[in-house]
């Protein structure tokens, strides 16, 4: 294919977000694409990250590499990028929503000051000013958002890292699972720190400074996983959790509102506002301790949505390739 893609993607970083944006590299060299990692800043030089080598990736250098006429993709909070390609065709990727405002929405009047002072400094677009470009969405929960403003969009998802897609744990092997509940520390502290005060004699253990094997470890022997804080995209922990065997439990923020980005039963996602009044959450954590096989089949078709999502991301970039890049 003769057009040239170059994914923008910050430099020296290992997170979902940029593991996201080398797998679409390496999806689209696969259908014959010359697609290519820029990192920035620019001015910088950078090299694939040990966690990405994995992919089949090239790396592109700005001032040597970049040409009028590409294609180019940058995520949705990095807008700013957009005045270094007025010569290519800019899609923009919504891997998050409230990520493009650096707050959760809804925003409080301070945040949206904050966003407009970003727009009037050029350090980010307004929203009205998006709609002449493409635009790639990683969940429902951005598609809807963007067609609040009128501005149509096209899927273009994720998969998880095959560490998590490996040994998949069945209905018959769950003898392993212990009564522990395994939790993001950095999302939703203070909706999690009351169900952790309020649920005496229940094991909580945080998902911090651990590695993709030691999570999955920690959540192969786990039997809840819960998660009441944002969900900007169609978040990976909830995901990983479900493959490792784990019933989750969330709030309904975000994404996590609707049941196409995060497709549990009602009984499992709880109103944000009653859990500090309440022991719902505890008293879901305890009926699933108590009938740990019933619980766990309640989650057979998000795992099996799971496990199907690296070849959809393939028919959707198939699809991006076919339209864009002849």
């Amino acid at each position: 294919m003769s057009k040239k893609v170059f994914v923008c993607c910050p430099g020296d970083a290992e997170t979902g977000g940029p593991e996201v944006l080398h797998q679409l590299v390496d999806a689209l060299r696969s259908e014959g694409v010359n697609a290519y990692i820029l990192y920035f800043p620019f001015r910088r030089e950078f090299t694939i990250p040990d966690a990405y080598k994995n992919y089949n990736i090239q790396v592109a250098n700005y001032s040597k590499d970049y040409s009028k006429d590409s294609i180019v993709v940058i995520p949705e909070p990095v807008t700013k990028l957009m005045k270094f390609f007025k010569d290519s065709q800019i899609c923009i990727w919504w891997l998050s929503v409230d990520n493009y405002y650096g707050a959760e929405l809804p925003l409080t009047f301070a945040e949206k000051m904050n966003h407009m002072k970003m727009i009037i400094k050029g350090k980010r677009k307004g929203i009205s000013s998006l709609k002449k470009y493409t635009h790639l969405v990683q969940s429902e929960y951005a598609r809807s958002y963007l067609e609040k403003f009128g501005i149509e969009s096209s899927f273009l998802t994720d998969y998880l890292n095959e560490v998590h897609l490996k040994n998949v744990i069945s209905d018959t092997v769950l003898s392993e699972k212990e009564n522990i509940v395994a939790y993001n520390p950095r999302k939703g502290v203070e909706i999690t720190n009351d169900i952790i005060k309020n649920s005496p004699g229940i094991s909580f253990v945080p998902i911090e400074k651990m590695t993709p094997l030691q999570v999955k470890s920690l959540l192969g022997k786990s039997k809840v996983y819960i998660d009441f804080g944002g969900h900007p995209g169609k978040d990976r922990f909830p995901r990983e959790a479900a493959m490792a065997g784990c019933c989750i439990i969330t709030g309904m923020r975000g994404s996590a509102k609707n049941n196409i980005d995060i497709p549990t039963a009602s009984e499992y996602k709880i109103k944000d506002y009653s859990l500090s009044r309440n022991k719902d959450v505890t008293n879901i954590i305890l009926q699933i301790f108590d009938d740990f096989p019933h619980h766990f089949s309640q989650f057979k078709e998000y795992r099996k949505s799971i496990l199907e999502e690296k070849l959809k991301f393939k028919i959707q970039v198939k699809a991006f390739a076919d339209k864009y890049c002849k």
